[in-house]
């Protein structure tokens, strides 16, 4: 029995530590690709945290381009976004791997991990990421990331913008209480994308919507999403999500980029190369042709994401 297991483990790409890695032994979904694996990191206490797992996908016959971390908000579990088809069909299309997070703070302790003020959890999720390149033989440390989190977990994304903005793709920060967070040196270039539902509790609405404007006021790369019909749920972000991941890896991305022994640093956009969207009547049109009033338009990156901007803020999906 034990040899059979680790046969399976090593046909999958998992030969690592019993203790940190294993297969889930749950069917994947019908139309998922092979390609799962887990990471055990156990209790973090140094995060605040006593436990983090993490789980893997990866497109099939496909040399990634980076990887997405999946970030739910606290006492959530993000594993099972990775066995999500419309995720993973995300993932194949912009040529990123998924790793999806599930950190699990004590009860009497729920701050520290996602405020990270001793950056342990940056720490953690680098860790976790190098740990299943290696587990999954991918010859490469601390490669790309783009981000997605919601409520605690938009404030773990945003905090590892500030410290790593060098290797940030793009993040989506669904009703992150904080909004985009603070301004950090680089930070201004990653294509943040802001979720707000204007329903949320007032002081995470009035801080997100402040810090947004302290980066837009520097010209910073962010789109503001804020839907006067949504709270702290999710709501329907999912289009408006997916097709800004998708344009920023497109436009900051080289197209046969996969993983190197180099970093590739993603590529610096500028205002001209986007649209612009009115906040008030959410009327798009790209830069050059916008004839409202360029200095309060929000940003967005390009066609495609103008359009999903505009449905999601109209009410549609």
């Amino acid at each position: 029995m034990v040899a059979r297991t680790l046969l399976f483990l090593f046909l999958f790409g998992m030969a690592a530590p019993l203790a940190k890695a294993q297969n889930t032994g749950a069917a994947p979904s019908p139309s998922a690709t092979p390609g799962f694996a887990e990471y055990d990191a156990g209790a973090v206490p140094q995060a605040g945290l006593v436990g983090a797992k993490f789980r893997w996908w990866a497109p099939a016959n496909v040399k990634p381009r980076g990887v997405l971390v999946l970030i739910s908000g606290r006492g959530g579990d993000a594993r099972g976004m990775a066995d999500n088809a419309e995720w993973q069909a995300l993932a194949a299309k912009i040529q990123f791997a998924v790793v999806a997070c599930n950190l699990v703070n004590p009860p009497e302790n729920p701050f520290q991990y996602q405020n990270d003020p001793n950056g342990a959890t940056t720490a953690l999720i680098d860790a976790a990421v190098n740990a299943l390149l290696a587990q999954n033989k991918i010859p490469l440390h601390n490669p790309l990331l783009a981000f997605w989190g919601h409520s605690a977990g938009g404030i773990v994304a945003q905090n590892y913008c500030s410290k790593h903005p060098e290797r940030v793709v793009a993040a989506v920060l669904v009703r992150s209480p904080r909004g985009p967070g603070g301004l950090a040196p680089g930070k201004e270039n990653i294509p943040l994308l802001v979720c707000v539902g204007k329903k949320d509790k007032p002081e995470w609405v009035s801080e997100s919507l402040g810090n947004y404007e302290k980066g837009h006021a520097q010209h910073a790369e962010w789109t503001l999403a804020a839907n006067p019909n949504e709270g702290h749920e999710i709501g329907k972000t999912q289009a408006l999500a997916f097709a800004h991941l998708a344009a920023a890896a497109a436009q900051r991305l080289p197209s046969s980029a996969g993983f190197s022994s180099e970093a590739v640093r993603p590529k610096k956009l500028t205002h001209e190369s986007g649209w612009l969207g009115d906040p008030d009547t959410a009327e798009i049109a790209s830069y050059l042709s916008f004839n409202g009033k360029k200095k309060d338009a929000v940003w967005l990156l390009d066609e495609s994401t103008a359009k999903a901007w505009q449905a999601y803020l109209r009410g549609g999906n």
